[in-house]
């Protein structure tokens, strides 16, 4: 009985073992495949891990990069969940992603608000999500040496892997805002996020905000490390 329970254990410990050694190499290959400055946090789901990697078959693997910069908003946080991974155990080990496929992913991008206000040139602009579920953007903008409370909703779409915010029309904030201060503002924001420097495109994706940050939940098709 005690060499039996010696021999589990011994067994997960191989299996977890493996699992961080196969981490690491694939956090350092998409590092070196993307151009990444440092390497991602990735995980692989589901156990034991040996059976799967035996199989070459992974029901999810995450990567993780916490620092990302798009365009001219910095501090990304960004996770693409690998679903339905294909690659060789031998891969797996060695760290070579060529042979790499998945059947969708599933990525969120987490971005803080201050750094869309920053790249905006609205230092002190807020996003917030309204009960059905739009966004509303608010500043405070001097026009005319006059301070104006200033809302307007914020439309976010995925267009050709560019995160596009487009503000609608100006409203006052507790007061009226005059015709020829509509004029001078024009538009409240309109600020495109370049999407291009994260490993895998977006295609579509939704847009909500929670707690600070901007969050935006897309999906790809099916992806293959061939040739990258």
């Amino acid at each position: 009985m005690v060499s039996l329970v010696v021999l589990v254990v011994l067994l997960v410990a191989v299996d977890f073992g493996l699992r961080f050694f196969a981490t690491q190499r694939i956090g350092s290959a998409v590092a070196a495949t993307f151009g990444l400055a440092a390497a991602p946090d990735v995980s692989i789901s589901g156990f034991p891990f040996v059976l799967q990697a035996i199989n070459g078959e992974y029901d999810t693997i995450s990567i993780r990069l916490p620092d990302v910069q798009l365009g001219a908003v910095r501090g990304v946080s960004a996770t693409a969940d690998l679903i339905g991974v294909k690659i060789p155990l031998a891969d797996a080990l060695s760290g070579n992603t060529a042979a790499l496929t998945a059947a969708s992913t599933q990525v969120q991008l987490s971005i803080p608000v201050s750094a869309v206000a920053s790249a905006a040139g609205l230092p002190n602009l807020t996003l917030a999500q309204q009960t059905d579920g739009s966004l509303q953007a608010t500043a405070t903008l001097t026009v005319f040496g006059q301070e104006f409370n200033v809302g307007a909703s914020v439309e976010a779409a995925v267009v050709d892997s560019t995160l596009q915010l487009r503000s609608g029309t100006l409203n006052g904030i507790g007061e009226t805002l005059p015709f020829e201060v509509r004029q001078a503002i024009g538009s409240l924001m309109s600020l495109d996020v370049p999407l291009t420097a994260l490993p895998f495109g977006v295609t579509e994706a939704g847009v909500l905000v929670v707690a600070g940050n901007l969050i935006v939940n897309g999906t790809t098709s099916a992806i293959s490390f061939a040739g990258r």
